[in-house]
Protein backbone atom coordinates (compact mmCIF):
# COMPACT_ATOMS: atom_id res chain seq x y z
CA UNK A 1 0.00 0.00 0.00
CA UNK A 2 2.67 2.45 0.72
CA UNK A 3 4.52 1.76 -2.00
CA UNK A 4 1.26 2.13 -4.54
CA UNK A 5 1.11 5.69 -2.92
CA UNK A 6 4.50 6.49 -3.44
CA UNK A 7 4.28 5.26 -6.88
CA UNK A 8 0.93 7.24 -7.25
CA UNK A 9 2.64 10.17 -6.03
CA UNK A 10 5.17 10.07 -8.48
CA UNK A 11 2.94 9.62 -11.42
CA UNK A 12 0.83 12.32 -10.42
CA UNK A 13 4.17 14.76 -10.16
CA UNK A 14 5.68 13.14 -13.28
CA UNK A 15 1.97 14.96 -15.18
CA UNK A 16 1.89 17.97 -13.22
CA UNK A 17 5.63 18.28 -14.13
CA UNK A 18 4.58 17.55 -17.94
CA UNK A 19 1.48 19.94 -17.88
CA UNK A 20 3.84 22.89 -16.37
CA UNK A 21 6.86 22.21 -19.44
CA UNK A 22 4.04 22.15 -22.00
CA UNK A 23 2.34 25.42 -20.81
CA UNK A 24 5.39 27.22 -21.10
CA UNK A 25 6.69 26.35 -24.59
CA UNK A 26 2.27 27.61 -25.56
CA UNK A 27 3.37 30.81 -23.32
CA UNK A 28 6.91 31.23 -25.09
CA UNK A 29 5.14 30.14 -28.67
CA UNK A 30 2.34 33.26 -28.33
CA UNK A 31 4.53 35.68 -26.75
CA UNK A 32 6.77 35.13 -30.23
CA UNK A 33 4.76 34.59 -32.61
CA UNK A 34 3.18 38.42 -32.61
CA UNK A 35 6.38 39.73 -31.98
CA UNK A 36 7.81 42.09 -35.38
CA UNK A 37 10.19 41.15 -37.91
CA UNK A 38 12.15 42.95 -39.50
CA UNK A 39 14.19 42.00 -42.81
CA UNK A 40 16.40 44.35 -44.52
CA UNK A 41 17.15 43.30 -47.86
CA UNK A 42 20.42 45.25 -49.93
CA UNK A 43 19.76 46.13 -53.51
CA UNK A 44 21.35 47.06 -56.69
CA UNK A 45 19.84 46.80 -60.13
CA UNK A 46 17.76 43.82 -58.52
CA UNK A 47 14.47 44.95 -60.66
CA UNK A 48 13.58 41.48 -61.63
CA UNK A 49 13.52 39.72 -57.82
CA UNK A 50 11.96 42.40 -56.06
CA UNK A 51 8.39 41.92 -56.72
CA UNK A 52 8.67 37.98 -56.36
CA UNK A 53 10.64 38.76 -53.26
CA UNK A 54 8.56 40.99 -51.79
CA UNK A 55 4.98 37.97 -52.23
CA UNK A 56 7.08 35.09 -50.74
CA UNK A 57 7.84 37.47 -47.78
CA UNK A 58 4.36 38.81 -47.33
CA UNK A 59 3.16 35.07 -47.88
CA UNK A 60 5.40 33.66 -44.93
CA UNK A 61 4.44 36.84 -42.63
CA UNK A 62 0.50 35.97 -43.06
CA UNK A 63 1.58 32.33 -42.53
CA UNK A 64 3.29 32.80 -39.60
CA UNK A 65 1.00 35.46 -38.19
CA UNK A 66 4.22 37.67 -37.01
CA UNK A 67 4.08 41.39 -38.98
CA UNK A 68 6.56 42.05 -41.01
CA UNK A 69 8.68 45.16 -41.44
CA UNK A 70 10.66 45.72 -44.88
CA UNK A 71 13.16 47.67 -45.45
CA UNK A 72 14.80 47.94 -49.27
CA UNK A 73 18.06 49.72 -49.42
CA UNK A 74 18.83 50.62 -53.01
CA UNK A 75 22.51 50.51 -53.36
CA UNK A 76 23.26 53.31 -56.62
CA UNK A 77 20.49 50.69 -59.21
CA UNK A 78 21.08 52.20 -62.49
CA UNK A 79 17.46 49.97 -63.48
CA UNK A 80 13.85 50.67 -62.51
CA UNK A 81 14.63 49.25 -58.88
CA UNK A 82 13.92 52.68 -57.03
CA UNK A 83 10.35 53.01 -59.39
CA UNK A 84 9.36 49.44 -58.40
CA UNK A 85 10.53 50.11 -54.56
CA UNK A 86 8.31 53.18 -54.47
CA UNK A 87 4.96 51.51 -56.35
CA UNK A 88 5.46 48.77 -52.84
CA UNK A 89 5.22 51.75 -50.74
CA UNK A 90 1.87 53.30 -52.31
CA UNK A 91 0.38 49.67 -51.25
CA UNK A 92 1.98 48.75 -47.77
CA UNK A 93 2.60 50.57 -44.93
CA UNK A 94 5.27 48.33 -44.17
CA UNK A 95 7.62 48.42 -46.80
CA UNK A 96 10.67 51.31 -46.06
CA UNK A 97 12.95 52.14 -48.72
CA UNK A 98 16.36 53.90 -48.26
CA UNK A 99 18.26 55.06 -50.77
CA UNK A 100 22.51 55.21 -51.32
CA UNK A 101 24.68 56.76 -53.39
CA UNK A 102 27.35 54.27 -54.11
CA UNK A 103 29.96 57.06 -54.86
CA UNK A 104 28.93 59.01 -51.53
CA UNK A 105 29.29 56.00 -49.16
CA UNK A 106 29.39 52.05 -49.28
CA UNK A 107 26.38 50.09 -49.12
CA UNK A 108 27.69 47.21 -47.06
CA UNK A 109 26.38 47.27 -43.60
CA UNK A 110 24.67 50.61 -43.95
CA UNK A 111 22.29 50.27 -40.43
CA UNK A 112 25.00 48.21 -38.91
CA UNK A 113 24.29 44.84 -37.59
CA UNK A 114 20.88 43.93 -35.31
CA UNK A 115 20.25 41.33 -33.91
CA UNK A 116 16.29 40.94 -34.44
CA UNK A 117 17.32 42.05 -38.52
CA UNK A 118 17.31 39.58 -40.98
CA UNK A 119 19.46 40.73 -43.62
CA UNK A 120 19.70 39.58 -47.61
CA UNK A 121 21.56 40.43 -49.87
CA UNK A 122 20.57 40.98 -53.37
CA UNK A 123 23.07 42.78 -54.88
CA UNK A 124 24.08 41.21 -57.79
CA UNK A 125 25.57 43.22 -60.57
CA UNK A 126 28.15 44.85 -57.83
CA UNK A 127 30.24 42.15 -58.37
Amino acid sequence: MLVEGILFGLAIYGFVTLWIQLLKKVAWWYNHSNTEMHIMILLHDAESYIEHLYRSLVTMSRATGRPLVLTFVDCGSQDDTLRMLRLLTKKDDHVVILEINQLEQPCADYLGKQDSTIMIDLRLSMR
